[in-house]
């Protein structure tokens, strides 16, 4: 008789949420304490400015994922939020600190689901060079390029280095296959200081 476990499939356990936590979250691109810094020098600087960085960090969101992303997409009740399929990144149901979830409800007490979180002038979508401005400005804060493939390798290397399977770090970056958040932990990782020395366009490379 052949025994009854022989042809059992063993199913993948089910995704986990991952919640990002900036406060303990490193790896060799940026330390807890430089994305602490920087948080902090936006803080004081500029208000919407520092709920952008954070919001690129704590999700790792692409650039037409963060000047599309609608408040309706936000569900401060159970603290996450929703971020939509789009051409090259896959749909996410990302969970938020709660003082993120806080600092963010009191940003949209006065707009309606039907707007955009960051909107630009007139209620439009957000110039893309008003974040590539952004971006510099943090970059010249810690002396190190910070652009959107940087921060999303930051997470990717961060999640795998807490061993964070690569399934969900795929999962929480919207990868359409694993090969693209392998690349994202295992390419060769160039110093702070030397992403300096690249042309700052490299932020608009694809965000995958």
């Amino acid at each position: 008789m052949l025994n009854q476990f022989e042809n059992l499939v063993a199913f993948p356990s089910p995704p986990i949420d991952l919640l990002i936590d900036l406060k303990t979250l490193s790896s060799p691109l940026f330390s807890s304490m430089e994305v602490h810094s920087l948080l902090q020098y936006f803080r004081k600087r500029n208000h919407k400015h520092y709920l952008i960085i954070k919001f690129l960090f704590s999700t790792g969101a692409s650039i037409p994922e963060l000047t599309h992303f609608p408040v309706k997409n936000l569900n401060f009740d159970n603290e996450y939020l929703i971020i939509n399929e789009r051409k090259r990144l896959g749909y996410r149901k990302i969970f938020l600190e709660k003082e993120f979830t806080r600092e963010l409800y009191r940003f949209c007490a006065d707009l309606n689901e039907g707007s955009l979180l960051f909107a630009g002038r007139k209620g439009q979508s957000r110039n893309v060079r008003s974040i590539q401005k952004i971006l510099n400005t943090a970059s010249q804060f810690l002396g190190k390029e910070i652009t959107i493939p940087t921060i999303r390798d930051f997470l990717a290397v961060a999640l795998f280095e807490q061993s964070v399977s690569l399934r969900d770090i795929q999962n929480f970056l919207g990868h359409r296959s694993q090969k693209s958040t392998k690349n994202r932990i295992f390419k060769p990782q160039i110093s702070g200081k030397d992403r300096m020395g690249h042309n700052f366009n490299d932020f608009q490379n694809k965000a995958a």
